[in-house]
């Protein structure tokens, strides 16, 4: 009696929850979900409008054209109640749909000839009479992998939403497309969904790793991280972004025998306090790197003209490469961009950039009364680089770039006691023993991802070009246990500060914001809420 009375309980909630949104309140959840999905995707693309439907046809979410030829993305009022049962991963079933929607869009998947797609719609067969039924599944998955990343780089979570959603769709809307020739039924709609699940798992290791990579100064392995993404078919702005920022810190790194004197504000690398090697004695390797750099952040300013931290990351390179005109083009431009300075971050580092400028055109005391001025504000790196000016261009006592080598090793030091359900070991023999599978993922030629996973807890491991051996061992969003310090996933971002000081280094993404604690082996990924919303170790396997 008491299992029926709580489930009676639980389902009312979710009919009352459903019952206390107004047609209008339903229609902003999801135009809230959509913005942050059209953020993600980030393209200088026509974005599809949003159409809330509360007639509660037979379409649930669906990509079509309104009557002036324009792209439009419809979402019914009855799916978000379908949605609403999936309790507090609402939004994420909401984004599954949207996303799926959007990636059609952006995959030019025209079905028929008034151009009109729909995610499940028992009279579809009238609108894919031009292609058959193996066609129309490929397109279904192309659609569910590219949906599902894009859900990733939003922020939400779908993974192993798919089967439970399809099932209650169908059923709400009482679809039978059993007999179709066309349309997928629902069985096969499900294993679309989970043969996505999977791929989309994979894009996401691929590109989690690339990001950590990044963060401990393995960029060779960042690099072919994201090429492998985007190899793979799967492009957006953070992905070119992140590349292009590992291009150049490479060329910072290549060309350590000739540091000048200027830490630039990279983004999405704010606090690696990355010398610049200049055009004085470069060699051609570091040049190379840094065109590469150029390249990729100028792909991500075509997907989003309004990504500012390319934008900004395309001066430094030009400033670190000595061409002192096209920085000083580009860095105007960027100062009259719209919407820039409501980024207080990143227009406080434009004009650092200013500063750095000033001082490589001449002008020494204008560059130092900027520099004066934004270190009032707190800018991290606005110190370093007045400190390193005022020395007559002689390094400041700031450490490098964090390399794996700056970690405190798992096998020889005691430093860090942080551990995830107490483990410690992280040789092959020990994943085999823990996890029940271990995945094999061809980054690259000679390049594997180890991945093993459980209920709450990942570990992926990979060897480095000098042959260590490295595992990143990251929580799941149900993981209930501590850190060694006390936090938890939601604790917030002061308590961090407050239990581990200031990070050694910093990583923004459309992920979130990762801060690196070295000592710790520990990484922390902060939400855009402020509260700690994942966390990594990092482990040298012996």
């Amino acid at each position: 009696m008491v299992k029926r009375i709580t489930t009676a309980v639980f389902v009312l909630g979710i009919i009352s929850n459903i019952l206390a949104l107004s047609e209008i309140e339903k229609a902003q959840v999801v135009e809230n979900v959509y913005k942050k999905m059209c953020a993600a995707k980030a393209s200088n693309t026509l974005m599809p409008k949003l159409v809330f439907n509360s007639q509660r046809a037979m379409q649930i979410a669906y990509m079509t054209k309104d009557k002036d030829g324009a792209p439009t993305i419809g979402f019914e009022s009855k799916a978000f109640d379908v949605c609403a049962e999936m309790g507090d991963r609402r939004d994420d079933a909401i984004a599954f749909l949207l996303g799926h929607e959007l990636s059609h869009h952006f995959l030019n998947h025209l079905w028929g000839d008034d151009f009109k797609t729909a995610y499940s719609l028992g009279a579809l067969e009238k609108d894919i009479r031009d292609i058959d039924r193996a066609g129309v599944k490929k397109l279904e998955t192309q659609a569910d992998v590219e949906g599902g990343i894009l859900c990733y780089l939003a922020g939400y979570g779908t993974s192993g939403i798919g089967e439970k959603l399809l099932s209650k769709l169908y059923a709400a809307y009482e679809i039978n497309v059993e007999s179709s020739v066309k349309y997928p039924s629902l069985a096969e709609r499900i294993e679309i969904a989970r043969s996505q699940d999977s791929i989309v798992q994979t894009y996401i290791r691929i590109y989690e790793t690339g990001n950590y990579s990044m963060l401990i100064g393995e960029y060779d392995f960042a690099i072919s991280c994201f090429n492998s993404i985007l190899y793979k078919g799967f492009n957006s702005a953070s992905i070119y972004n992140n590349l292009g920022v590992a291009y150049f810190l490479s060329a910072v790194k290549l060309d350590e025998l000739n540091p000048l004197k200027y830490y630039y504000p990279i983004e999405l690398d704010v606090l690696m306090a990355a010398k610049n090697g200049a055009s004085k004695g470069m060699a051609r390797g570091p040049m190379d790197l840094y065109e590469q750099a150029l390249d990729n952040f100028k792909k991500a300013t075509n997907f989003d003209a309004k990504n500012f931290s390319a934008h900004l990351n395309i001066v430094c390179t030009y400033s670190a490469m000595g061409n002192l005109e096209d920085a000083d083009y580009f860095l105007k431009k960027l100062e009259k961009k719209d919407g820039i300075q409501a980024n207080m971050n990143t227009y406080n580092n434009v004009q650092l950039l200013k500063a750095i400028l000033m001082d490589q055109s001449g002008d020494k005391t204008g560059a130092l009364a900027l520099l004066k001025k934004l270190e009032g504000l707190k800018l991290p790196l606005a110190s370093v680089n007045k400190a390193m000016i005022e020395n007559n261009d002689e390094l400041a006592d700031v450490p490098d770039a964090v390399s794996i080598s700056g970690w405190a090793s798992s096998k020889n030091s005691t430093t860090s006691s942080e551990k995830i359900h107490g483990i410690s070991n992280y040789s092959i023999q020990e994943l085999n023993r823990i996890f029940p599978t271990v995945q094999t993922i061809v980054i690259a030629k000679n390049m594997e991802l180890l991945v093993g996973e459980g209920t709450d807890h990942r570990v992926c491991v990979y060897a480095t070009p000098s042959n260590q051996i490295i595992a990143f061992h990251t929580i799941l969003k149900n993981y209930k246990e501590k850190s060694s310090r006390g936090l938890a996933l939601g604790s917030d971002l002061k308590d961090l500060e407050k239990e581990y000081g200031a990070p050694d280094n910093m990583l923004s993404s459309n992920a979130g914001t990762y801060y690196m604690y070295s000592k710790q082996n520990i990484i922390f990924q902060i939400n855009a809420e402020g509260k700690i919303s994942n966390w990594v170790l990092v482990k040298e396997v012996g």
